[in-house]
């Protein structure tokens, strides 16, 4: 099978400084992996360079798709501009705009897709209501069903929970990993929450000063060691009460003292 994602000697330089440097990496179809990184590690250039809004778009491809990668990729922002003035209704059907050519509206066909769309996320009773009346949790998940709309197979999120409470950012990703598992998609995701990486995704790639420190399976990745490495803080991973993992920063010992990163419990 082969790679959803290709990115191949990706170079992205601001001012003469590159803040992605010589980055090759595939990502797997069907599997969610999350990209880590301090601040300033290269990680939003990267996905702005993925969905081509951004520097080295030419540097990636997408094996298992032909035509433009709007029609296939779907970007979830960080912080998403909802137009005032316009319904989730519509808002949502704007994913279908994908797919229609120049000077085309939408098919009654677009406009079940954007039903079954908010259907989905549960979103039936504001379909009605206005986007700049919404809450944080509840404008993510419209712009999912945007994305879901739009039938894109590769799912983008730069760190689509950062300025969530922690009961919307929990449902968010929640929402998400349940996209990924029934309609199998590819996630590709930033993410600055080491404890959701863990428990959420498959696999991991870990960003230092523009260059990849460590991919692979989630586990493998998300160790003590490494993490403490590429955050320059020592890091500790042990098991929550229902088993899942929970990773926190450990205080940096005083100047002269000895540290040691924890291990799994």
């Amino acid at each position: 099978m082969s790679a959803a994602i290709v990115i191949r000697n990706l170079t992205v330089t601001y001012d003469n400084t590159p803040v992605v440097n010589d980055v090759s990496l595939d990502i797997q179809p069907g599997r969610w992996t999350a990209l880590l990184g301090r601040n300033g590690a290269g990680k939003s250039s990267l996905i702005a360079a993925v969905v081509g809004i951004g520097r080295g778009a030419d540097a990636v491809s997408f094996p298992e798709h032909r035509g433009p990668r709007y029609r296939f990729c779907a970007y979830v922002p960080q912080s998403p501009v909802l137009p005032p003035g316009m319904t989730v209704a519509e808002y949502v059907l704007l994913g279908r705009t994908a797919h229609m050519g120049w000077l085309s509206s939408e098919r009654s066909a677009d406009r079940q897709k954007a039903a079954s769309a908010i259907r989905q996320l549960d979103m039936d009773r504001f379909a009605d209501r206005f986007l700049d009346e919404l809450s944080g949790g509840e404008s993510q998940r419209v712009v999912l069903a945007r994305a879901l709309c739009q039938d894109a197979r590769i799912l983008v999120l730069d760190e689509p929970t950062s300025s969530l409470d922690v009961g919307h950012q929990l449902e968010v990703l929640d929402l998400v990993a349940e996209l990924a598992r029934d309609q199998g998609l590819t996630i590709l995701s930033a993410i600055h929450d080491l404890t959701a990486a863990a428990r959420y995704a498959d696999d991991a790639v870990v960003l230092d000063t523009g260059r990849v420190a460590a991919i692979g399976p989630v586990d493998s990745v998300l160790t003590p060691e490494t993490l403490s490495r590429s955050f320059g803080t020592p890091m500790h991973r042990m098991l929550g009460p229902d088993g899942s993992p929970i990773i926190i920063p450990l205080h940096t010992a005083p100047a002269g003292a000895s540290t040691t990163t924890g291990q799994e419990s």
